[in-house]
């Protein structure tokens, strides 16, 4: 549980800290803060599966939730980012969070948890070899 409020902590402040410097330091736009900010705040799926391989290959342990955490700092990473593209845009904030939250990219990411999380490791043991083994040859 620990591990999932720092995803998620990080998640928020990465991209926060990542819209500060842009903004104030590189003096970029809001749009193109946010932007890149929310670049910054996503995960590379292809940085995380080498970096999995990286420590399988060194006889590394590696805890099998840790692919959760990827997506639980994905969610913030999106929303704290256009919360912050589109603050400026007129919009209300509840109106935005709304919509944020209800998008297709979010909705996937935490409807994919949850699934995963309802089944358990019984039920995803049979479709294993589809979602870990192709994942990491796809890449």
């Amino acid at each position: 549980m620990n591990e999932a409020l720092a995803a998620v902590g990080l998640g928020v402040v990465i991209p926060l800290v990542a819209f500060l410097v842009l903004r104030r330091l590189g003096r970029f736009g809001r749009i193109d803060a946010a932007a890149i900010a929310a670049h910054y705040g996503s995960v590379s799926a292809v940085t995380f599966v080498a970096t999995l391989s990286f420590l399988e290959r060194a006889g590394i342990p590696v805890e099998g939730f840790v692919t959760a955490l990827v997506a639980l700092m994905e969610v913030p990473g999106i929303v704290v980012a256009l919360l912050l593209g589109r603050r400026g845009g007129g919009a209300r904030w509840g109106e935005t969070l709304r919509e944020l939250l209800t998008g297709k990219s979010v909705l996937l990411l935490v409807g994919g948890l949850a699934v995963g999380y309802l089944s358990g490791p019984e039920r995803f043991a049979p479709v294993a070899p589809l979602f870990v083994g192709l994942f990491q040859g796809l890449l």
